[in-house]
């Protein structure tokens, strides 16, 4: 049986700067990319507050400039991105109280293409962005 994707989060790896010999995913060839780990994309969704959602743009334009980089490799931050969700809705279903969970929502919105790819309601999505809109307000 395969690595749950919390055993996946938590598998120690390391961040990298690559600068890239031919032009990939609208950057030239010379550009400085950062390649995060899951526990980085990790640990910057969870340091988001409570009624702050942001798009996976924005969380790859932060983590560029906190790591010294013209841009953060979209391809590897998505797949990190849905691991983070898939960790936090296996807490979820073993019992994890929601506010112990990361807050992927913040990030993965409903219908975009990370979203699509989750065993989760969009529906689900839509409500947690509503219920954090409300107790960001209180």
């Amino acid at each position: 049986m395969g690595q749950t994707a919390t055993e996946r989060l938590n598998r120690a790896k390391s961040s990298k700067r690559v600068v890239l010999k031919t032009d990939f995913a609208g950057l030239n060839a010379g550009s400085s990319m950062f390649v995060a780990t899951p526990k980085i994309v990790n640990d910057y969704v969870n340091q988001l507050p409570v009624g702050q959602f942001i798009s996976m743009p924005e969380l790859r334009a932060d983590l560029a400039i906190e790591h010294d980089c013209d841009a953060t490799c979209p391809l590897t931050t998505a797949i990190f991105l849905r691991l983070v969700a898939e960790a936090a809705l296996e807490q979820l279903e073993s019992g994890s109280e929601i506010e112990n969970i990361t807050p992927f929502w913040r990030v993965v919105a409903p219908g975009d293409q990370v979203s699509s790819r989750l065993p989760v309601d969009q529906q689900w999505l839509e409500r947690r962005r509503n219920e954090e809109l409300l107790l960001s307000v209180d």
